[in-house]
């Protein structure tokens, strides 16, 4: 993995955005995820808050919303009813895996912490944490 990182990380990027999804697309590939990555900037979509996300959605065929948990404090359920979008709440229980260099697990590190510690089996690693409600 460090051979695939390192390079991206030394280049010159004008924003940080750049970065971003150079190192997402490298990272999703090593974890066998293939779903596409779109900017919302690219999509001609308006609108604030929910009524934003809710248009993102419905520019790319989504059927569901997949939030974190806080937003169910946040959420206005009715743009998302209106574009035929379901929203699902992602509670995610972090998985516990061997670490070197450490006298314990430390939660809530970068992927590239679990990349590096569990290799191919990273992504069964991840998934195994999911609950979605």
């Amino acid at each position: 993995m460090f051979d695939r990182v390192a390079p991206i990380l030394e280049a010159g990027w004008r924003t940080i955005a750049d970065l971003n999804l150079a190192l997402i697309d490298v990272l999703k590939g090593a974890l066998g995820i293939d779903t596409p990555i779109v900017r919302a900037s690219e999509l001609g979509v308006s609108g604030a808050r929910s009524e934003l996300l809710a248009a993102i959605c419905a520019r790319v065929g989504a059927e569901v919303y997949l939030s974190g948990p806080s937003g169910r404090d946040y959420l206005d359920p009715a743009p998302f009813e209106a574009a035929g979008v379901r929203i699902a709440y992602h509670d995610y229980d972090h998985p516990v895996y061997p670490q070197r260099g450490s006298d314990g697990f430390v939660s809530h590190l970068s992927v590239l912490d679990l990349l590096f510690n569990c290799g191919p089996e990273s992504f069964e690693r991840l998934r195994a944490g999911r609950r979605i409600a």
